[in-house]
């Protein structure tokens, strides 16, 4: 799967706003399960990134967010997914 970062888009229209200081992917500062993306589709507008599956990379801030994982806002669960651009893969 496919490395996250702050900028990264998500399904809804919304962005990845916090990561990991110093450690770049494909220039977008890396983000962690657990760090927030925004959301334009609901009324809370902001939510935590959940893991979707296991994970084998751990960044400072906790195990590596990828292309699938889901925003835990106030959309139904899994309805908000991170969208990657870049062309890091991250674990299996």
């Amino acid at each position: 799967m496919l490395g996250i970062g702050i900028g990264s888009k998500t399904s809804t229209g919304g962005v990845v706003i916090e990561g990991n200081d110093g450690l770049l992917f494909d220039g977008l500062v890396a983000s962690s399960v657990g760090h927030k993306a925004t959301c334009p589709a609901c009324k809370k507008g902001i939510g935590e990134i959940v893991a979707v599956g296991g994970r084998t990379v751990d960044l400072p801030a906790g195990p590596a967010a990828r292309a699938g994982d889901h925003v835990a806002c106030g959309c139904p669960p899994g309805s908000n997914l991170l969208v990657a651009q870049g062309t890091i893969s991250i674990g299996n």
